[in-house]
């Protein structure tokens, strides 16, 4: 019978296979790719449900329709193989026309319903791939880091082509040939080396996308993989390429892919402006950052400068009369802001003595000592103006702040600094005047620090290098 049929449809111009088992048929269409397959289930031979089931589990088979030989007799086993997946039955004894009829109308079928399924998929892939844009544009207003973006893309991108083996290389900076790409996603540290096996870069900037031979993970040009090729999109940044897009082990280029390689490249030239848009706000952010520096920073102590500590004062001031407005106590503590006002006993003298260059020295090594005293991430020591330095210590008691006071105070006079016309102390020592307050509406900072500056003043007054609260 199958002879007979094979002959049929060899005179009627098909190109036909004859496998005399299920791993035969499955070995030959591995290679044949038919458009169709006919399965005899009244053959003794084999049990014709279970050929039928394997060749529809089978990964090579599963797609290509399955039309069956039946006869009356195996009308049972018939219905199964309906039920299990063939698309179409063929009774015996044959009648030519119908065998003729029937396999054309199942190739045409089969044939329309691939490429409706086809024009689905790039459907939702240009979708995919335009959302994927809008997410690489949305990062990049939401100030997302490069690296961040690069790696959202791969996996969404991983994602919508279905392939784990999709990558995004870059070009090692100062090489002048693209012999060596690193990989950008973190998960591994698999090279590619594109240069040996393929002659696609000796000069780089001239390279266009294209399908190139998949080598094996040791990238030897002996171990081509069979009928799989490597789809690679140079990155540009204007006339330089930044790097790849890698698509590897996909099957040879065929017409359905040419829309979603132009999607990709879409892609890619979208990926060679975020490269270039988040560049430049890293450069942004980093000048912004220093001019940030500059504008909050004393020069010579490195700490908080006068305009930053009115700004964070009015800050916390604001923050912790919301908690108390709103009932909430930090820890179960009262909303306390505190305030610690630091002066340099007899600096003048100093200075005079042992000249600004040394003065300059002794402010940094108090403003240091300052600094590993007072180190909880929302407390700021700044440079009040000349010697006189400041500590805001929110949610901090006026005890705990006169605790701290008392360190600093004591951290200060162990750096044991010379000054000899001290009348108080043979080493540089200083006077603190510590106040604290629940913010209020009918209080503001300046009364926090008029009240810091008083208690200052009762020290000094007392004989300095002590500490007082108000």
């Amino acid at each position: 019978m199958l002879n007979s049929l094979s002959k049929l449809l060899t005179e009627s111009r098909f190109n036909v296979v004859v496998g005399k088992s299920v791993d035969s048929a499955i070995y030959q269409a591995e290679y044949a790719r038919p458009k169709l397959m006919i399965l005899d289930i009244t053959e003794s031979e084999f049990n014709g449900v279970k050929a039928c089931q394997s060749l529809k589990e089978d990964k090579i088979t599963k797609d290509i329709p399955l039309v069956l030989l039946a006869d009356i007799a195996h009308k049972e086993e018939k219905i199964k193989c309906l039920e299990i997946g063939a698309v179409d039955y063929i009774n015996k004894p044959i009648q030519p026309e119908e065998v003729l009829v029937r396999v054309r109308n199942n190739i045409i079928i089969c044939q329309l319903q691939k490429q409706v399924h086809e024009q689905n998929l790039r459907i939702q892939h240009q979708m995919a791939i335009q959302n994927l844009i809008g997410m690489m544009q949305e990062q990049i207003c939401q100030s997302a880091k490069l690296e961040e973006i690069l790696n959202d893309t791969v996996n969404e991108l991983r994602g919508i082509l279905q392939n784990e083996r999709v990558f995004l290389y870059q070009l090692e900076q100062h090489s002048m040939q693209a012999t060596s790409l690193d990989l950008i996603n973190l998960e591994t540290n698999y090279n590619y080396y594109p240069s040996k096996g393929s002659d696609y870069i000796p000069n780089y900037q001239e390279t266009k996308a294209g399908y190139f031979p998949s080598l094996n993970e040791y990238q030897n040009p002996l171990y081509q993989v069979e009928n799989k090729f490597n789809l690679i999109l140079p990155i540009r940044q204007g006339r330089k390429i930044w790097g790849f897009l890698i698509v590897e082990n996909v099957s040879q280029k065929s017409e359905g892919q040419e829309l979603e390689v132009e999607l990709l490249k879409q892609l890619v030239r979208q990926v060679g402006v975020t490269i270039q848009q988040a560049q430049l706000y890293e450069r942004l952010q980093t000048v912004n950052e220093e001019l940030h520096r500059l504008a909050t920073l004393d020069s010579l102590t490195q700490l908080a400068n006068r305009y930053w500590f009115n700004m964070y004062l009015s800050q916390e001031w604001q923050h912790l009369l919301i908690e108390e407005t709103q009932g909430f106590r930090f820890k179960g503590n009262p909303n306390c802001l505190s305030l610690i006002m630091c002066d340099v006993d007899y600096f003048k003298p100093y200075n005079d003595s042992y000249g600004h260059l040394a003065g300059d020295f002794c402010l940094q090594e108090v403003a240091k000592a300052i600094r590993e005293t007072v180190n909880r991430p929302a407390d700021l020591v700044a440079r009040y103006g000349g010697e006189e330095f400041a500590v805001i210590l929110p949610n901090t008691s006026a005890e705990t702040a006169f605790d701290i006071a008392e360190r600093i105070r004591t951290k200060v006079k162990c750096l044991q600094i010379a000054h000899s016309n001290s009348p108080i102390a043979q080493y540089v020592t200083l006077s603190l005047g510590v106040s604290s307050i629940v913010p209020h509406r009918e209080s503001s900072p300046e009364e926090l620090i008029a009240t810091a500056d008083r208690a200052l003043y009762r020290a000094k007054e007392q004989g300095r290098d002590r500490t007082y609260l108000l």
